[in-house]
């Protein structure tokens, strides 16, 4: 996919519209468009830049709203998030966002590998002095 390729990191830091596009994305209620963006933020929040770029359009606290979403849409979120709690940078904003309770919740996640990565972030988060 696009996002594994480089070419949305690309495109996302080098045109803000773009990353601001995918994040409001996120703010929609529900549906097929909300659950892409999710992923594709997944995916692109890999790469430490482009976490910047997500970071200064707003993505962290509509994330952290899907982590109570559905399953498919709370497990896009949960990666995205992890992406972001592997990165000390944003540790402090994640827990002031008080990820911990939802992302402690995905621990039950019916996909192991959400559960993995809901666990990841919330090891990766204890380390907020």
């Amino acid at each position: 996919n696009l996002a594994r390729s480089g070419a949305i990191n690309s495109m996302l830091t080098q045109d803000p519209a773009a990353s601001r596009h995918l994040v409001g994305l996120l703010r929609r209620t529900g549906g097929v468009m909300q659950t892409q963006a999710a992923i594709a933020v997944a995916g692109i929040a890999a790469d430490a830049r482009a976490r910047e770029t997500l970071f200064a359009q707003g993505a962290l606290p509509q994330l952290t709203a899907l982590l109570d979403a559905d399953p498919e849409l709370a497990g896009a979120a949960v990666q995205a998030v992890a992406h972001f709690a592997s990165d000390e940078r944003f540790r402090s904003t994640l827990t002031e966002l008080g990820v911990s309770r939802s992302l402690a919740a995905q621990l039950s996640h019916r996909s192991p590998d959400v559960a993995q990565c809901a666990l990841s972030a919330v090891a990766n988060i204890s380390f907020v002095p």
